[in-house]
């Protein structure tokens, strides 16, 4: 099916051409909650010593998120709004992330920042991407993802002066919470993709 005819005819069954192709790539969904559930811990277990490749680590995160909602802002079923605010968000990540990589010592207090301003559009970005699902299964967690990722940007913006120990603490927490999310709208995605195909 085409993507004129998707958008062109009933309201149902592009719904349901939509549900279909990201049911089939679930597995993304998952591997990016996988690995965001892994840093989290990592940064939780070892703040301390994590100090230094915490911005390595979120830089990773920032950049491999990126590139997935990059990839994600070109799958088929999205309206223009829709792909426009993941491409958004996504080439953000990319660039928070690879800056990460440049005089990582330097930049961690500037990173904190950065990171809190990244934090609120995301969050931004993925509540209102929530809001516009309406009706579909784990629209709740999609729209709660957004507001912690919100919540996780202001209290960086609000104490800037926050401790390299406490931001890494507050980002771990964050950051384990959001890949619980995301592992849990993958098989969300993953039952309501069946259920269009079946």
């Amino acid at each position: 099916m085409s993507t004129a005819s998707i958008h062109d005819g009933d309201p149902d069954t592009a719904l349901g051409a939509a549900l279909a192709s990201a049911g089939r790539h679930w597995g993304l969904l998952l591997l990016f909650g996988l690995v965001s559930v892994v840093v989290g811990i990592i940064m939780l277990v070892w703040p301390g010593k994590t100090l230094v490749v915490f911005a390595v680590f979120f830089g990773a995160w920032l950049l491999v998120s990126g590139i997935f909602q990059v990839i994600e802002a070109f799958a088929h079923g999205l309206d223009g709004g829709s792909r426009a605010m993941l491409a958004i968000s996504g080439v953000c990540g990319i660039i928070l992330g690879l800056m990460c990589f440049r005089g990582v010592l330097q930049s961690l207090e500037i990173l904190a920042l950065l990171l809190g301003l990244a934090w609120i559009i995301r969050g931004v970005l993925t509540f209102v991407t929530g809001l516009s699902a309406k009706g579909a299964q784990g629209r709740g967690w999609v729209i709660f993802g957004g507001v912690v990722l919100f919540l996780g940007g202001v209290v960086i913006l609000v104490w800037p002066g926050i401790s390299l120990l406490t931001l890494t603490i507050v980002a771990g927490a964050w950051v384990l919470v959001f890949g619980l999310v995301e592992v849990f709208a993958a098989f969300q995605v993953r039952k309501l993709g069946r259920a269009a195909t079946g």
